[in-house]
């Protein structure tokens, strides 16, 4: 039992890096090419009120938080080139893994989301308020 509990310790405590093993990460200019292909979907994973302040050209916004978030996703084809991201990268991760789960194929997370876009000098559309 002991070995057991041990072994269950050490799998909860490694399972986050476990994941993020899982994620295709991708720096802003790598990101900026991919969105070039036709069979990419970029989709911003932060809040509406997020998104309206800026987000990348052509991004969708659906919401990481919002409840219906699966049911959004699974409406895109299981083969599109996902690109997402969020405001750091911690969304867009969450996201990334739950989109692989769901049987996405090519999903991949802005290293360091939007701050890092625009640290990079990255075109950003601004919504006219």
């Amino acid at each position: 039992m002991k070995h057991v509990l041990l072994l269950a310790g050490f799998l909860l405590s490694s399972s986050p890096t476990l994941l993020a093993q899982k994620i295709k990460f991708a720096n802003a200019t790598e990101f900026q090419a991919k969105m070039k292909d036709q069979q990419a979907v970029v989709l911003d994973v932060r809040t509406a009120e997020e998104f309206k302040f800026g987000r990348l050209p052509n991004a969708k916004n659906v919401d990481w938080y919002r409840p219906d978030f699966e049911g959004q996703v699974n409406r895109i084809s299981k083969n599109k080139i996902i690109l997402l991201y969020c405001r750091s990268g911690q969304r867009s991760s969450e996201a990334a893994l739950k989109m692989e789960s769901l049987g996405f194929t090519q999903v991949y997370s802005l290293t360091g989301g939007i701050l890092s876009w625009e640290a990079a000098g990255k075109p950003i559309v601004k919504t006219k308020l």
